[in-house]
């Protein structure tokens, strides 16, 4: 409940800023996190042991066999799917940016062609549509070893509502 209420309350501070102009700001929220889950075949392979019916740590001449799986999952996104100016600035705030992996670097592509556009330290990535559609966002996270995490999010250009 405290990501929605600093997410409502950033996204209606961008609302009123971009009320009279012809850009559509965004509020994005993302998490990045490690995450562990006991090994399907920990027990057959002889990671874990039941004891008294309950699955309990296994160590073979005193070394702990560990039975767990450790992977990483990210996501971002942006409750605004549907849009109706050409003009688009994102942004992924510090206090919407929940994660434990060490990053270099965030970024997003626009689906438009641009190609990618920084998101790190909350900076606001922008781009301008010229036809409407339908556009891939895709968000790319490097993690400090140098990998690469991405995740995509459709977005709907509707039409072009023009501010005076």
């Amino acid at each position: 409940m405290q990501e929605y209420n600093e997410w409502a309350n950033l996204q209606k501070q961008e609302n009123n800023t971009n009320k009279t102009t012809n850009t559509v700001s965004v509020v994005l929220s993302g998490l990045l996190y490690n995450y562990s889950k006991i090994n399907n075949n920990a027990l057959a392979n002889n990671k874990i042991q039941v004891v008294n019916g309950k699955y309990d740590d296994k160590y073979i001449n005193g070394v702990w066999q560990n039975p767990y799986d450790t992977n990483i999952t990210f996501a971002i996104a942006s409750p605004v799917i549907t849009l109706s100016k050409a003009n688009v600035a994102v942004t992924l705030p510090t206090t919407l940016w929940q994660k434990n992996v060490s990053t270099s670097s965030i970024d997003i592509d626009f689906g438009d062609g641009t190609g990618y556009k920084s998101l790190n330290n909350a900076a606001t990535a922008s781009t301008t549509y010229t036809t409407i559609g339908n556009y891939t966002w895709t968000y790319k996270v490097q993690l400090s070893g140098g990998q690469y995490k991405y995740c995509r999010q459709k977005v709907i250009v509707k039409q072009f509502i023009t501010t005076v």
